[in-house]
Parts: C-alpha cells; structure tokens; sequence
C-alpha cells in the first residue's frame, strides 16, 4: 500500500527544493533563461509558503488534505523536475 504524505510535510518538502533550485540558479552564469527560472521559482515557492500559511492557521480537515496531496503534486512535481533539468544541463 503505497502511503501519502501530509499535505504539510509535502509542501515542506516543495519548500527545500525549491530553495535548492533556486541555489543553484544563483551559482550559474545569469543568462537570460537562468532569471527567468530564478523568477518562476521564486513565485512558486511564494505560492508554496502561501499554503504553509493556510495550513497552519488552521486550513482544510484532513479529507481534504489527503485530495489536496495529489493535486499539489500535479501543480508542483513537474515544474520542479523541469527547472531541474534546466539548470543542471550544461552551460555552452
């Protein structure tokens, strides 16, 4: 049986990759394309931080959470394999 996570520890965890990510296009040569990402990463993890807010004052029952995983997951997931793979390729 495959487990879920919380909605928390999973937006906790978006939170930390994208601060990764967001290192990491720090460090790079800032070509136009690595401040775009920078930028798009930067409002993801706003969005993401929003969500932290909302848990904690006291947000959605847990019903709720367990629909929200999967679809935050669907919002997120892509979005940091791709900025990911964006930054990680080589710089020519």
């Amino acid at each position: 049986m495959n487990k879920t996570p919380s909605l928390k520890s999973y937006i906790d965890e978006v939170v930390q990759r994208l601060s990764a990510l967001q290192g990491l296009a720090s460090q790079r040569r800032q070509t136009t394309k690595v401040k775009a990402a920078g930028t798009c990463l930067t409002l993801l993890r706003g969005r993401a931080n929003g969500t932290k807010e909302i848990l904690a004052s006291g947000g959605p029952d847990v019903a709720v959470q367990v629909a929200n995983v999967s679809i935050q997951q669907s919002v997120y997931d892509p979005c940091i394999e791709f900025f990911a793979s964006l930054l990680e390729e080589k710089e020519s």
